[in-house]
């Protein structure tokens, strides 16, 4: 796999899902850091319901302009993959935060919920289910402790 993509050179594997691998990258013009979905066309366009699926992510990620989002930057293709640029999100699952602390003190469980759920409410009025979020993937408000990284369509927090 080549090492720059459309002006992002490819840096370490962020995760991995059914159809291919999430990975750091830096914007070569700015230096900014974005997270890359490579999906490998072979398995996302296998079958109709996997298009599809890989079509309703896309499109989903285009219509979704909210700050606690993660943003769809653009989309490339090559013969043999699909990339999904994606605002990176640094840091650790929601999962692995909550995981690690036990219970989070209530004020700062407060404002991760109510991130949560004006995501969620921007996202409704758009139509899009829950389903289509990754409220795994959310990251608690700035400062210490950890942050979170992208997945599907990752919530921001």
């Amino acid at each position: 796999m080549p090492t720059v993509i459309g002006g992002y050179r490819l840096s370490r594997v962020l995760g991995r899902g059914n159809y291919g691998v999430v990975r750091l990258a830096i914007t070569e013009a700015t230096g900014e850091p974005v997270a890359i979905k490579i999906l490998q066309k072979a398995a996302a366009l296998s079958t109709p319901t996997a298009l599809c699926r890989v079509r309703r992510e896309v499109r989903i990620m285009r219509s979704l302009a909210h700050p606690n989002i993660a943003r769809l930057v653009e989309t490339l293709s090559s013969p043999t993959r699909i990339y999904l640029v994606m605002e990176y999100v640094a840091g650790t699952e929601l999962f692995d935060v909550m995981l690690a602390a036990g219970a989070l003190p209530e004020g700062r469980a407060r404002r991760i919920w109510a991130q949560i759920v004006g995501a969620l409410n921007y996202a409704h009025g758009r139509g899009v289910p829950a389903g289509a979020l990754c409220a795994a993937c959310a990251r608690p408000p700035p400062g210490p402790p950890p942050a979170a990284a992208a997945a599907a369509v990752p919530l921001r927090l």
